[in-house]
């Protein structure tokens, strides 16, 4: 019995060595894959967004697994408010990751879960040591880009309803055409325009002809060299008459150069205004009923005898015309 009881018990902890063999294997080879063992630096960002990076998301450089995030909060500095990210890296990687290196924010597959990318550095440029912070670049706003994607759907989709408007108004304007109705249909349609522009190439072409033949008026306006000479002389006669306007001679030119018709004309033009000038002064004076003409005008009684005087006349001319031995007396001794 307490043979048995001794075996059960040096099985029971041979399971154990086992059991904790295995399980430091274990920590080992995980600590080995995942970095858990290995020496590790901090690295911090600052970012304006982080499209929805939390802790324990993986960092990696140039694609390479090489730490991750073990902080993401909002940085104390308030007068620039930004969000700090804290990184775990592996001292390994330390001779890569330079000064001039910049982290960014990017995704892993179809899922959308972010990592931070971490490009390598420049060979001159120092080493970034424990806690300091590495430059960043602002990640995608993806929800801006899917409000601008919205946008430009819906002006797509505008733009695909007026131009399927302008379609079908296309098509009706073609189906009018087709069925030769309007004034665009009509031409296209009717036969006798097909006769007119038969009628009128056959014109041309004649006429044509009859400008290479050398018959008719048009023939002769472009072959006739006299056309020509005349138009020639025309032109000649032309300038000699500028000329002749530019030195003053002849009546013509007289009349353009020589200031003695502008000043005779300049004369009458004073005289007439004088007279009008008189003439509104009588007209003031009759209209004021002062002198002569005045009275004339005004008084009805020197009408009235003047009528009479002349009835009187007209009496008298009449009655020496009836009886001129009445007003006409000769005697002979």
């Amino acid at each position: 019995m307490a043979r048995r009881r001794e075996r059960y018990e040096i099985r029971v902890g041979f399971l154990i060595v086992v059991a904790l063999l295995t399980l430091t294997v274990t920590i080992v080879f995980l600590g080995r894959q995942r970095g858990f063992l290995r020496p590790r630096y901090h690295l911090r960002t600052l970012m304006e967004r982080v499209n929805g990076l939390q802790e324990g998301a993986p960092v990696r450089l140039a694609g390479v697994d090489v730490g991750t995030v073990t902080q993401v909060e909002f940085s104390s500095d308030l007068d620039n408010p930004r969000i700090e990210v804290t990184m775990e890296i592996d001292y390994t990687a330390k001779k890569y990751i330079r000064k001039d290196s910049r982290a960014h924010i990017g995704t892993l597959g179809l899922l959308g879960d972010k990592f931070i990318g971490i490009t390598m550095g420049s060979p001159d440029q120092p080493e970034l040591e424990d806690w300091d912070y590495i430059q960043s670049t602002s990640p995608v706003d993806v929800e801006k880009l899917i409000d601008e994607g919205v946008e430009v759907f819906n002006t797509l989709r505008k733009s695909s309803q007026k131009f399927h408007d302008l379609t079908m108004t296309a098509n009706r304007i073609a189906a009018k055409i087709d069925q030769g109705q309007g004034t665009l249909g009509m031409l296209l349609n009717d036969p006798r325009m097909y006769f007119d522009l038969e009628k009128l190439v056959t014109m041309v072409a004649s006429l044509t002809s009859d400008v290479q033949s050398g018959t008719g008026t048009a023939a002769l306006l472009l072959r006739d060299p006299q056309l020509y000479w005349n138009l020639n002389n025309l032109l000649r006669s032309t300038t000699l008459l500028a000329d002749s306007l530019r030195a003053g001679s002849g009546t013509t030119g007289k009349l353009v150069q020589d200031p003695t018709l502008y000043e005779n004309a300049a004369q009458f033009l004073a005289t007439v205004d004088s007279l009008s000038r008189s003439l509104n002064q009588l007209v003031k004076q009759l209209q004021n009923e002062q002198g002569t003409l005045a009275r004339l005008s005004r008084d009805d009684s020197l009408y009235v005898r003047l009528v009479k005087v002349i009835s009187s006349l007209d009496s008298l001319a009449t009655d020496l015309r009836k009886n001129p031995k009445r007003y006409i007396n000769v005697r002979i001794f």
